[in-house]
């Protein structure tokens, strides 16, 4: 067994897509920006196929947010399918800055940038 670091980091965050429809489907694509809200780690023991082990040794530390940049933005793009005032779809986010800015999260984050694949419903209004 081994163990497996976990960051969670929560974003708010506003995609400003365009539309292209054709029928009930849609192709969606454009730029999105993000505000980190809150940065955890959590530290999980797992089994040699990565698979956790229940052996109490799970602990979560909320990390400092000034070492992980507030500001993420990148590129979205996706498909979705209008079904009765509802929309189903799914939707890529790349991001384009690096997640860590503080000598802490650079040193277990170096190079690391956000990546986000999403399936949603959304209901009409």
């Amino acid at each position: 067994s081994s163990d497996q670091t976990n960051f969670n980091l929560n974003y708010i965050q506003v995609p400003i897509l365009a539309s292209l429809t054709a029928g009930p489907v849609s192709i969606q694509a454009g730029p999105y920006v993000s505000y980190l809200v809150s940065a955890k780690i959590k530290n999980v023991r797992v089994d040699n196929n990565g698979v956790p082990v229940n052996s109490g040794s799970t602990t979560g530390t909320e990390l400092n947010r000034e070492d992980f940049s507030t500001i993420d933005y990148g590129l979205a793009g996706g498909l979705a399918l209008d079904v009765k005032g509802f929309q189903l779809g799914v939707r890529y986010n790349l991001g384009l800055r690096e997640i860590g800015q503080g000598q802490a999260a650079s040193f277990v984050a170096s190079g690391a940038k956000n990546s986000v694949a999403q399936l949603y419903i959304a209901l009409g209004l």
